[in-house]
């Protein structure tokens, strides 16, 4: 409708432009020959803000169409699964909405990397159902997870398979002793598998890396107060 809008009223403008120097030139034969050198330049830099303004408005509304676009179809954003350090010995989980689109129709699996894939079938892990989030939002998950740390340097990994309507996301989840006032330290990094060249003949899968998070302590959480 915006875009139909647009096309009228620059006919309309247009129409207007060749109405006025054809009736300027019926009226006035004399003026317009006279002065045809200055009167040109005057319509055709009309014509150029003319074309101009419906430029820009065009390109405002394909910009407002795209954000329209991102928000219902999730655009870039991708969901981010944060362990919570500060709850104790076992760890609630919850999941970011990194972005301004909206993600719906969220499913994670989280496999231990431990067992995998030895003793735990990927493929057979139930889903969490996690639903919609909305843009910079979060929400807590309904599962925890327990670190099996057996050494002091020893570290637990997580694999997570993430899937909203905009395509599946994959989280690396490393959890180890905490260097401070926290039993544990956690890092985290988010990728993704886009295409990257492809022929007839095969299709080249890249590994995007989206987010990268070092471990946490390292960052100062969980540092003692005096």
């Amino acid at each position: 409708m915006g875009n139909t809008w647009l096309i009228l009223l620059t006919g309309l403008a247009q129409t207007v432009i060749l109405g006025t120097m054809g009736f300027t030139r019926t009226v006035h034969p004399e003026f317009t020959q006279k002065h045809r050198w200055k009167l040109l330049p005057i319509y055709i830099l009309i014509a150029l803000c003319v074309t101009a303004i419906s430029t820009f408005l065009s390109y405002q509304k394909d910009a407002d169409n795209r954000k329209q676009w991102d928000i219902i179809t999730g655009g870039s954003s991708y969901p981010v699964v944060v362990p919570q350090t500060h709850a104790g010995a076992t760890l609630p989980l919850v999941v970011h909405n990194e972005g301004n689109g909206i993600l719906s129709g969220i499913t994670i699996k989280i496999v231990r990397l431990k067992n995998f894939p030895a003793s735990e079938d990927f493929f057979s892990v139930t889903p969490i159902d996690v639903g919609t989030i909305a843009p910079r939002d979060l929400k807590a998950l309904n599962v925890t997870i327990s670190p099996k740390l057996e050494k002091d340097d020893d570290i637990d990994r997580y694999w997570l398979q993430m899937s909203a309507q905009n395509g599946t996301f994959y989280e690396v989840i490393g959890v180890r002793r905490g260097k401070y006032c926290l039993p544990y330290a956690v890092k985290f990094w988010v990728e993704r598998w886009v295409v990257g060249t492809q022929t007839r003949e095969k299709k080249e899968m890249l590994n995007e890396i989206l987010m990268t998070r070092d471990w946490s302590d390292d960052l100062g959480d969980g540092k003692c107060r005096k």
